[in-house]
């Protein structure tokens, strides 16, 4: 049995103002939403001095192949599968 999954995902990268003296230079934030809308509120909870670089819309597709039928002939032709 063959079944298929697609989801989008969103991934954010900007830049975050330096904070010394724990970060005392800027750092790049990577993050990645379920919505296209999350992304950009989370841009716009940002500091002022915090600076956007990028914007992916992710597809991916899982294809998801159920073979247990063939493990359990598989094990019923060398045995019980119990060692």
């Amino acid at each position: 049995h063959v079944k298929g999954e697609t989801r989008t995902r969103f991934h954010i990268e900007w830049i975050a103002g330096a904070r010394p003296p724990v970060h005392p230079h800027p750092m790049t934030g990577r993050t990645t939403f379920e919505t296209f809308d999350e992304a950009v509120a989370h841009m716009r909870n940002q500091a002022p001095d915090a600076k956007f670089v990028s914007l992916e819309e992710r597809t991916t597709t899982t294809v998801s192949v159920d073979r247990s039928a063939e493990v359990r002939s598989a094990l019923a032709t060398e045995g019980n599968g119990n060692g």
